[in-house]
């Protein structure tokens, strides 16, 4: 299985391979190596989801409607699946977020949009 996740949390990352081991698995911290990562390899059995991206770097941001500057979050990353051909969509997406607004966000579009999607909060303790 090929697993793709998205997540700025190193911890959350290091349990997620536990959990999968065996598995072809890539790592991505950040909206933009997400996107790099579908554009090189869109084809996966499972992406994890988070919504909040942690302190993105300038990089990672995008000027909004209003001209201020926005961080690229989750949502932006569901947006790109479901830009994917249908047959190019991930069988499986896990949203792990534990922001309940943002989950939910994530959840309802994909959901409109036919890809079977599942909110599972999870937090790694520090």
């Amino acid at each position: 299985m090929r697993i793709l996740i998205l997540d700025d949390d190193a911890a959350r990352h290091t349990t997620f391979s536990s959990l999968y081991k065996g598995h072809e698995i890539a790592h991505v911290y950040r909206f933009k190596e997400f996107v790099s990562c579908l554009e090189h390899s869109p084809q996966w059995d499972l992406v994890h989801l988070d919504h909040d991206l942690g302190d993105s770097s300038a990089a990672d941001t995008y000027i909004d409607g209003f001209g201020s500057p926005q961080s690229y979050n989750g949502f932006h990353a569901m947006l790109k699946l479901c830009e994917l051909p249908i047959d190019s969509r991930p069988r499986q997406v896990i949203i792990h977020s534990v922001n309940p607004a943002g989950a939910q966000a994530m959840l309802k579009y994909s959901h409109s949009l036919g890809i079977n999607t599942t909110w599972k909060p999870f937090s790694v303790s520090k």
